[in-house]
């Protein structure tokens, strides 16, 4: 059964007992209280949950701020372009598909560098030489290393959305943010 992020932030809620009904709530965010003191970490035997917030300047990109959603299609680009290169990497006639390869990793490219300028706040956590050596492996007919770069790419999308795609979908995409933006 394929679980959703939703499904699975709700989860962590339950499992590390994190009781979400008596943080104050404000403008759809959550608020912890401050950081307990060392002796009062000492004499508590729960675990502590730090949430890391995405960037506020990503609501911008999502209802109802921004009616085509640009940021999810954005990712739906991105997924299509690695996947194709993928798919192309494997072909019997590397050769031949190279022209569309390199096709594919120009609109990877254009479309990676989208995430920095809508989200100044990731242009660090991009790695743009990854593509610039991407393109490199694709002109020499280089698969293996077509490939390793790919999963490369792939770990530096896997960080970010590890931190922030639960987060992002209940606080973005939940049918509660969707009930509220049709007001």
């Amino acid at each position: 059964m394929k679980r959703t992020p939703l499904y699975l932030l709700f989860n962590l809620i339950i499992f590390f007992g994190i009781n979400v009904s008596t943080s104050p709530v404000y403008a759809g965010f959550l608020f912890s209280d401050p950081e307990p003191s060392e002796s009062e970490q000492a004499k508590s035997s729960s675990p502590t949950v730090t949430i890391k917030f995405p960037p506020a300047s990503l609501e911008q990109w999502y209802k109802p701020a921004n009616k085509r959603q640009v940021w999810l299609h954005t990712m739906f680009r991105l997924r299509r372009e690695m996947q194709a290169i993928a798919e192309y990497a494997k072909a019997d006639n590397p050769a031949a598909d190279k022209v569309t390869m390199l096709k594919w990793v120009k609109r990877l490219e254009k479309d990676y560098h989208k995430i920095a300028e809508m989200v100044p706040e990731w242009e660090n956590d991009i790695k743009p030489r990854l593509l610039s050596e991407l393109e490199m492996f694709v002109e020499k007919g280089d698969r293996p290393r077509i490939g390793r770069t790919l999963e490369m790419i792939e770990r530096t999308c896997d960080d970010c959305h590890t931190y922030y795609q639960p987060l992002v979908t209940a606080m973005y995409l939940s049918l509660i943010h969707i009930c509220r933006c049709r007001r």
